[in-house]
């Protein structure tokens, strides 16, 4: 599970020690379809639900770490990248 600082008016804070005493720790967690309990991280947003790695009602993906890259020879927008670790959630 990851523990991240939230405070008290909901705004998530990452900021330095010196104001820890305001802050509350919220877990965060994801299950992943593969009956693998994975944990969100909370580095990598990801509203893709499509993804096998995406954690539910969370926009978090369940990996340490993903693979982006890009299709085109030159990228200038965001639609020219990728994440190379998507994989499809299988069909019920």
């Amino acid at each position: 599970m990851i523990l991240k600082n939230f405070n008290l008016n909901n705004k998530t804070s990452l900021g330095n020690n010196n104001n820890r005493q305001n802050f509350l720790p919220v877990i965060i967690s994801c299950e992943v379809t593969n009956m693998n309990t994975k944990s969100a991280n909370p580095s990598i947003q990801c509203k893709v639900e499509q993804c096998e790695n995406h954690c539910g009602s969370e926009n978090y993906c369940g990996l340490d770490a993903i693979n982006v890259n890009t299709h085109e020879s030159n990228p200038t927008v965001p639609q020219c990248v990728d994440c190379e670790s998507f994989v499809a959630k299988k069909q019920q």
